[in-house]
């Protein structure tokens, strides 16, 4: 489980990262949602995604393993901020039942090492 750890995060990253010139329209958040939902299927991890909201600035992700590690490795590595650049207002990480995380963009995160 340790080694598999790392690999995770490292997809996550890469799979948030943003390009040169992002599509920011509504319609296109739309469609990234159902692509990383895709390529989360395509590595083996059952990580659900909703695009919500009326202009799909919402993205929720649900993942029975999410915590607060999986939290802290999104903010420090970038990975919040890649889904900012992309147009998302607000992005929440939830395993289904009692954990939730609500990242909000107008909030200033800067990470603590």
């Amino acid at each position: 489980m340790k080694k598999l750890l790392p690999l995770l995060f490292t997809i996550l990253f890469f799979t948030a990262c943003e390009e040169k010139k992002l599509d920011k329209s509504p319609s296109s958040r739309f469609v990234y949602g159902m692509d990383l939902r895709k390529k989360y299927l395509d590595e083996g991890l059952d990580i659900k995604v909703n695009v919500s909201g009326d202009s799909s600035e919402s993205l929720t992700l649900e993942y029975i393993l999410f915590n607060d590690v999986w939290d802290r490795k999104f903010e420090t590595e970038g990975v919040y901020q890649g889904w900012i650049d992309r147009g998302f207002k607000e992005i929440k990480i939830t395993d289904g039942d009692d954990y939730e995380k609500v990242y909000d963009s107008t909030y200033v995160h800067v990470p603590t090492i």
